[in-house]
């Protein structure tokens, strides 16, 4: 079992009530009402006001390092749009992946991840 899942007791008077935000996330996104972020942050809020998940717990379970990843990665993604002019998402993909590939063949394997990791 995850060890994440030791820390949280159940409350199970509530489980009827999280089964119906994650319902209407799930049919907000679906009919495309709102867009999903915008559907996941109203269930996120609808749990904790309506005391299926504490402030504590919600701030636990936030992953800090992905959350730095992602952030991190935004201004990268900008600064490929901008300069890669005529050039395919694909293309560009493609030439990431294959100077990876290169680089991976001929030096330690975690150098080149790190080098090219955005």
């Amino acid at each position: 079992m995850p060890a994440e899942r030791a820390e949280i007791v159940p409350s199970y008077r509530r489980m009827p009530v999280a089964l119906g935000i994650l319902v209407g996330m799930v049919l907000l996104t679906i009919f495309d009402v709102v867009p999903l972020v915008t559907a996941v942050l109203m269930a996120a809020l609808a749990a904790v006001f309506t005391r299926c998940l504490t402030m504590e717990d919600a701030y636990r379970a936030i992953h800090w390092s992905s959350l730095v990843l992602i952030a991190g990665m935004l201004p990268l993604a900008d600064a490929l749009l901008s300069t890669m002019g005529d050039a395919s998402p694909y293309m560009m993909l493609s030439v990431i992946f294959l100077l990876t590939a290169r680089l991976g063949s001929c030096c330690p394997t975690r150098h080149p991840r790190c080098w090219l990791h955005p």
